[in-house]
């Protein structure tokens, strides 16, 4: 399917049993070979954070919420309750750098930086450096919400407005987007402003754009080979029956009129969860890491049923490849892929119900294969929106 030829450590609510019976379903997966992985990929998963790699899954934090890699393998960036800490993976150090717990967290392509949000009661943006506790770069509104209640009665309750969307377009550049208005009383909170943030100065630099009305902006990914950014578009939000939503990709700007929405990419891509931004699943897309090229999910229908598949888009002539059908169905949630360091494979997280597995798709060969998987604790459920693959390493 690819036109050229392609010249992987893996590393929380779940209990160390947990890790070990994973690792035994991993070495006996499957009534054939054992499928063959390269290097280390890093998941997490039921609260714990895993190594596997060909013969074993390896338990290395628990208790964890969320948590996040840095591009160069160095830190493990999590959060548990109260407290968000930095773990030098090559030491085995670790240092609490916020006492506060976070729910998204995120590195710029170097491992230079990253972000933590703290969502409520705190609705915080936190930046910092592996070498300095993180400062805080905004604080998200909080007021009362009124609600209906029972017998036509209101109830107020506090809520934090919208604030996430966060996305490193360059090494010194941060955007997000949040709700920067008066809080409504009634009504869904939607971010109505974006933020261009340049944290090379001291103190940061930060410019802000309001959305057009009955639209917002979502920074989905940038190209870390080509001067790109892909951004999605949903346009009159407000409106279930007049919902569009349509991604673009768009060369990196540093002011907000550098943004233009004229290479719109023409495919809908099927929707997972923990995309670049929120808790829930959106349409969603990603730049490979090699070839620049836009890699999504897809479905069609045909007479045996749903289908669902990968494609690969060129941002720059829109030419589509289709990959192979997967043996998953629309509806089975789908989490943010890695790529192994070479982009020869890409690995995906479903959660099926009752169980969880990681599908491997070889892009040279066109074939899949499950390289782990895991049956839910009875009486529990995957946490689609925490469970994730962190990375994909040497």
């Amino acid at each position: 399917m690819r036109k050229k030829p392609r010249t992987g450590l893996l590393i929380g609510r779940a209990t160390l049993f947990a890790a070990l019976a994973a690792a035994a379903i991993l070495a006996s997966a499957g009534c054939g070979a054992k499928p063959r992985f390269a290097g280390r990929v890093i998941l997490l998963s039921q609260g714990t954070v895993l190594v596997l790699t060909q013969d074993a899954v390896e338990p290395l934090v628990t208790d964890v919420l969320t948590a996040a890699v840095s591009p160069d393998g160095r830190y493990l960036l999590y959060t548990k309750k109260d407290q968000t800490v930095l773990r030098d993976l090559g030491k085995g150090t670790e240092k609490t750098v916020l006492p506060e717990t976070g729910f998204k967290a995120g590195w710029n392509g170097d491992g230079s930086r990253y972000y933590v949000l703290a969502g409520c009661p705190a609705n915080r943006l936190y930046v910092g450096r592996p070498e300095e506790n993180p400062m805080r770069l905004f604080q998200g509104r909080k007021g009362l919400y009124v609600t209906g209640g029972s017998e036509g009665a209101s109830i107020e309750e506090e809520v934090c407005a919208e604030l996430g969307g966060c996305l490193f377009m360059a090494n010194d550049t941060l955007v997000f987007s949040a709700f920067d208005a008066p809080m409504p009383r009634q009504g869904d909170i939607y971010a109505n402003h974006a933020f261009l943030v340049n944290l090379a100065a001291n103190p940061p630099e930060i410019q802000s754009t309001e959305f057009p009305r009955q639209e917002r902006w979502r920074f989905v990914d940038a190209s870390d080979q080509a001067d790109m950014v892909l951004i999605s578009v949903e346009r009159n939000p407000e409106s279930a029956e007049l919902f569009q939503n349509k991604v673009y990709t768009c060369p990196r700007f540093q002011e907000w009129t550098g943004i233009t929405f004229q290479n719109e990419v023409q495919l809908n891509f099927a929707r997972w969860e923990n995309g670049s931004w929120g808790n829930a699943g959106e349409l969603a897309g990603v730049f490979t890491p090699v070839s620049n090229r836009i890699f999504g999910l897809a479905n069609e229908q045909s007479s045996k049923g749903w289908n669902l598949y990968f494609m690969e888009i060129d941002p720059e002539t829109g030419e589509a490849q289709r990959g192979p059908a997967l043996p998953l169905q629309p509806g089975q949630v789908i989490n943010r892929p890695v790529f192994d360091p070479d982009e020869r494979h890409v690995a995906l997280l479903a959660n099926l119900g009752n169980e969880e597995n990681i599908t491997v798709i070889d892009l040279e060969a066109n074939t899949t294969s499950v390289i782990w998987k895991v049956k839910a604790p009875k009486g529990d459920t995957f946490d689609a929106r925490l469970d994730r693959l962190l990375a994909w390493l040497d």
